[in-house]
């Protein structure tokens, strides 16, 4: 059996990348401009109820993920 790998291994991945772009581009395809997605990023590792990252109903706290990731989104817009 292969090891399935980690999520970070994943993210770094330049061939889950290019599928996770293609499928960004197909849904694209479909919005108007205003809609689309224009930058994402492939998180290290999944968003937890126990980093404070989402509600008990699995809502995403957008303000506490902008602080975790405060780098990463500030590299996606520097570029």
């Amino acid at each position: 059996h292969n090891k399935p790998a980690s999520i970070e291994a994943l993210a770094n991945d330049p061939d889950v990348a290019a599928e996770v772009a293609t499928q960004i581009a197909l849904v694209n395809d479909a919005m108007s401009h205003a809609e689309q997605v224009k930058k994402w990023v492939l998180l290290p590792r999944e968003l937890t109820l126990d980093a404070g990252e989402m509600t008990p109903t699995l809502k995403v706290i957008r303000t506490v993920v902008i602080d975790h990731f405060a780098e990463v989104i500030d590299r996606m817009y520097r570029s």
